[in-house]
């Protein structure tokens, strides 16, 4: 929704524009690889009077092919307001159960070798060891894995070959041991990680900074120019 006044609380703001879009990282990424001309599977969890809705918007995506699994509960509907500042109001989704994550598995079991898994956004505390099981096997075929996701299910699987870990700077002070405030810290951070078994890291921080580290070496640069700002949803 955008607003050409700033919000206030506890009064009825009346929005300028609203408009829908399917969302969720993983989408994003989807997005951005159907525009470049990449065709992409898009796995996850759809539910409820949502999901139809959810589907018939990834429709305008002619690279972005549909695999998800049927769940219970209902999609969250997370409502984006951009005025003055940005504000948002994220739902917490439905409850992810032990048959519905089977069923993912069973949708990515169709992966092969070099073929190259996503896992981005969000990951329930509940989820983790499960998913943690489900990663390490498609390793083991031979796919690469990478993950934008929680400190917790990394932690996880830096004992694996992680093919790309993309983190921010406020979610990497959980991976070291060590306060991470500046680009030097960053590329630290990235530096010990890529040091532990991840072939590629990537952090960055809210100014659009970047730094990569790979076999290559420490790469740092500048991702964002602030005066050309189109949206903030989904980023980070």
């Amino acid at each position: 929704m955008e607003f050409s006044e700033p919000l206030e609380a506890g009064k009825t703001n009346r929005s300028d524009l609203e408009y829908y879009e399917a969302g969720g990282k993983g989408i994003n990424i989807s997005i951005v690889l159907s525009n470049l001309g990449v065709p992409s599977r898009a796995f996850g969890f759809l539910g409820g009077f949502t999901k139809d809705f959810y589907i018939r918007l990834l429709t305008k995506y002619q690279d972005i092919r549909p695999n998800f699994s049927y769940i219970d509960g209902n999609t969250r509907i997370n409502v984006k307001c951009n005025s003055t500042t940005d504000t948002n109001m994220n739902a917490c989704g439905p409850y992810i159960q032990d048959k519905d994550l089977d069923n993912l598995a069973g949708k990515l079991n169709t992966l092969y070798e070099n073929d190259v898994l996503v896992l981005a956004g969000n990951t329930p505390s509940y989820t983790v060891e499960h998913m943690v099981s489900i990663l390490k096997k498609l390793q083991a075929d031979g796919v690469k894995v990478v993950l934008d996701t929680d400190a917790k299910l990394v932690k996880s699987m830096l004992s694996t070959e992680i093919f790309l870990l993309k983190t921010a700077k406020e979610e990497v002070k959980e991976l070291v041991s060590f306060p991470v405030e500046t680009i030097d810290d960053m590329s630290r951070a990235a530096k010990e990680l890529h040091a532990q078994g991840v072939e590629n890291v990537m952090v960055l921080d809210v100014d659009g900074n970047a730094v990569l580290a790979c076999k290559e070496g420490t790469f740092h640069c500048d991702v964002l120019d602030p005066t050309t700002i189109v949206n903030t949803v989904g980023t980070g």
